[in-house]
């Protein structure tokens, strides 16, 4: 079976370090080692080249949808659809995800969507493409909830981390709290800097996109003098590094951000902290989106209503304070991350689904079960 992933920005410097673009990335990488599978994606340098068994192909897009980097729009790369059995979309609000759906169904080929809450203007509604979609793969329940219109049937399939990479370590510097995630107002940095104590050890790890925002999160630091400090081009390996020596890793992800911006789409899963618990972390996360999915309240950290400082703080405060109750939730976490959380799993139930589908018809039941 051979499998063409579609994502319309690549994950790295020339594209974007976010997870919506690590997880096309890393689901492909991990099917790519069950089944030939071909990654298309976009960037301002086209280039081929081998991740392992993965097969990149990276195009240059002809221009961008209204201007929007993350929705680019080119026609090259519609012939490696004829070659593959399966059509995996991912970002359904995109020019790209668009053409995927479309032509690939024009073609026969099984047709599947990933949405990870991305894109912008696009046509997929007017054209109806989501009647095209033999199964919406979605990585949350509510996820899925976002786009009831797209396919035939839904999956939940989550998402993973690699149990290989993210390791925990006995290195643990006390007080120490880290937050990872792209710097933008929906990621809620704001309300961790309000719930901060003086005596915490801040990390805050992420790219800036939102120069204002930064800006706005280094006054606030100041001003609170708070001890913090600001990861804005770690590397992976950095960011391992700085989840093995947390004592608590945070979430703070709101709806509404400072801006008075609303935001419906925020975490639709959090492949960050389902890292933080793969190296053992307990986590404290907002209860938003997918996040209130992964994170066991009690068991594997503790969820707090979205742009509560009081509330926040006074749950990172438990587990600071608690020895034995971070031990026991960071060794839980690990666990539910190896029984439920590995890309390789991700990739299997994927494939079970693939196997199972029919293009144009519905296909027989997965055995992980329609929402």
């Amino acid at each position: 079976m051979k499998v063409i992933q579609v994502a319309p920005v690549f994950f790295g410097a020339d594209g974007v370090v976010g997870g919506g673009e690590r997880y096309p990335l890393e689901l492909a990488k991990a099917l790519a080692a069950l089944t030939p599978t071909t990654l298309v994606s976009f960037a301002r340098q086209p280039r081929r080249f081998r991740n392992g068994d993965l097969d990149v192909r990276l195009y240059r897009p002809w221009r961008y949808v209204r201007g929007k980097r993350t929705n680019p729009f080119s026609l090259a790369w519609l012939p490696r659809v004829m070659g593959a059995n399966v059509v995996h979309a991912h970002q359904y609000r995109t020019a790209a995800a668009n053409l995927a759906i479309g032509v690939g169904h024009l073609l026969g080929k099984r047709v599947y969507v990933t949405d990870e809450g991305g894109g912008g203007h696009h046509w997929g509604n007017r054209l109806r493409l989501g009647s095209r979609v033999d199964a919406h793969l979605a990585i949350s329940a509510f996820a899925a909830t976002t786009l009831p219109e797209v396919g035939k049937e839904k999956h939940v399939i989550y998402g993973g981390v690699d149990p290989r990479r993210y390791l925990p370590a006995a290195r643990t510097v006390v007080n120490r709290i880290v937050s990872v995630g792209r710097i933008l107002p929906h990621k809620g940095f704001d309300v961790l800097l309000q719930a901060a104590r003086p005596q915490w050890d801040v990390h805050i790890v992420g790219t800036v996109y939102h120069d204002a925002y930064f800006a706005h999160l280094q006054r606030l630091a100041a001003q609170r003098d708070l001890a913090v400090t600001f990861h804005t081009s770690a590397s992976d390996a950095d960011v391992i590094g700085l989840y093995q020596s947390a004592a608590v890793v945070a979430t703070p992800s709101v709806l509404r951000d400072m801006y008075g911006k609303n935001q419906p789409y925020t975490e639709l899963l959090g492949l960050t902290t389902l890292e933080a618990m793969a190296c053992g972390v307990p986590v404290v996360v907002s209860k938003v989106g997918g996040l209130a999915e992964i994170v066991t309240p009690g068991e594997t950290g503790f969820t707090v209503p979205p742009g509560d400082p009081a509330a926040l703080g006074e749950a990172i405060d438990r587990l600071l304070t608690d020895t034995a109750a971070r031990n026991r939730l960071g060794a839980n976490a690990r666990a539910d991350v190896e029984e439920r959380f590995t890309w390789h799993k991700v990739a299997q139930h994927c494939l079970e689904i693939y196997q199972g589908g029919k293009s144009r018809e519905r296909g027989t039941p997965s055995p992980l079960g329609d929402l």
